[in-house]
């Protein structure tokens, strides 16, 4: 529930589950491709159940966020932009979400 009340708190742990540990900074672009492509005819064809899904399999502690982001038509628009241009989000990562919902974060998002 405080999390949700924060658009700075969800954005960083909604945007946490593109970061994978062990990805290098100099390779962020090719690690992104394959979700792009993965996800970008999910979204165009308005499959928003299916996104929550996805998103729920790569990061089941987050799952509850990325379904209200979804059926409230945040996140959905914004997903493509930002996983092309890795802006978009409207905060950095935060230690008290990573640690509220068990989701580790990194810098550069």
């Amino acid at each position: 529930m405080t999390l949700s009340c924060t658009a700075r708190m969800l954005d960083s742990a909604i945007w946490g589950v593109f970061w994978e540990p062990g990805i290098y900074y100099n390779l962020v672009s090719a690690w992104f491709r394959p979700i792009l492509d993965s996800l970008t005819p999910i979204i165009k064809s308005g499959n928003f159940e299916l996104l929550a899904k996805v998103m729920a399999v790569r990061r089941p502690k987050d799952s509850p966020l990325w379904i209200g982001s979804i059926l409230t038509s945040l996140t959905p628009s914004r997903i493509i932009h930002f996983l092309e241009h890795l802006e978009g989000t409207l905060s950095s990562p935060d230690p008290d979400v990573a640690a509220w919902t068990s989701s580790p974060q990194s810098l550069w998002i």
